[in-house]
């Protein structure tokens, strides 16, 4: 498992033996510190549990679960929990399937304190060596309780933004390959009545933008996929509860300022009625841009720009449109789900 991909929802037990998962509603929507270790002999892992102790009414005031895991069974757990005299639980992983994930040898000496998000995420994994792991939890926790603020929200369209779907070398990758691709210049799908057409149109009043595809036998494409099931996917399969089965070819876009680049009010329905697209994705690639925001008029005047990395997903019968570049250039990579 690596940063940025979700937490497997395995059920684990807690000290009284009850199921637990870090996906429950008492957990989940909170920054989760999850210590983990096979069994507590090392003098080592009993100082870094004193240490989140002492600072378990911090972590408190970030809206933060400090949990403990082990592949010990609960009652060793409970028994731990009173002699350390912890104010949080301690979790077992009897397969010690998440310990695995976690990178977790089989050892009693091995351990590290994995940072999870509000969502489920992977944020990160603070191992011994590190500095003091539990005062860097600490701050990452923080950053996360703070990275939003309570607003009240007047008008929002049904749209999904996923954070670090791609790391900036995968980003600096596809950039790259649409440097050296052949270009397909201003492609508007066109449908007829009733029927879908596969041909694409180049019309720049509507779109001026450069694409490049990815093929679906280029080893890039796989790389790709496995990322979307991993970060894209879970997401989808919470916020709207459809079942994906494919995704059209992948294309790298480049809005550029030299032609004010962008894309006028459309919907993303057209092609095959038989296999329609339901979901469309766009991930940016970079961020020294200005302008080039998303906006889907029928829900209101916000916009909307994902960091390099992050990834918009929203129905293809959403009406949107891409304001024009002002400055340098806008990557993208795009897509359709079915």
């Amino acid at each position: 498992m690596k940063i940025g991909d979700f937490i497997p929802q395995i059920i684990l037990l807690g000290p009284t033996g009850a199921e637990r998962m870090l996906s429950e509603q008492r957990v989940a929507g909170h920054p989760v510190v999850l210590m983990a270790f096979r069994r507590p002999g090392l003098s080592a892992i009993g100082q870094e549990l004193d240490k989140l102790r002492e600072l378990a009414a911090k972590f408190a005031e970030a809206d933060s679960i400090v949990i403990a895991l082990t592949q010990d069974a609960p009652a060793q757990n409970a028994a731990l929990i009173t002699a350390r005299k912890l104010p949080f639980e301690v979790w077992a992983d009897p397969t010690g399937i998440l310990l695995d994930a976690l990178g977790i040898a089989r050892d009693e000496k091995s351990w590290a304190i994995a940072v999870i998000e509000p969502n489920g995420r992977l944020h990160a994994v603070l191992k011994p060596g590190s500095g003091r792991p539990a005062v860097q939890a600490l701050s990452l926790a923080k950053k996360l309780h703070e990275a939003t603020r309570p607003e009240l929200i007047k008008a929002q369209a049904p749209i999904l933004l996923i954070p670090e779907v791609f790391d900036t070398a995968m980003c600096r990758r596809l950039i790259e390959v649409w440097d050296g691709g052949r270009k397909r210049i201003n492609e508007v799908a066109v449908q007829g009545l009733n029927e879908a057409t596969y041909e694409s149109a180049a019309r720049e009043r509507i779109k001026r933008r450069a694409d490049v595809l990815i093929e679906e036998t280029d080893p890039l494409n796989l790389e790709i996929r496995d990322l979307f099931l991993k970060r894209i996917v879970p997401e989808m399969d919470k916020a709207f509860q459809c079942p994906i089965r494919s995704y059209q070819t992948l294309r790298i876009g480049c809005y550029e300022a030299s032609n004010a680049g962008a894309f006028g009010p459309h919907r993303d329905e057209v092609g095959d009625p038989r296999d329609p697209r339901l979901f469309a994705v766009s991930i940016n690639l970079n961020d020294d841009f200005t302008g080039c925001e998303l906006n889907f008029p029928e829900y209101g005047r916000q916009v909307y720009r994902p960091p390099a990395g992050g990834a918009a997903v929203f129905s293809c019968k959403l009406l949107h449109e891409v304001y024009p570049v002002r400055t340098g250039r806008r990557f993208t990579l795009l897509t359709f789900i079915h």
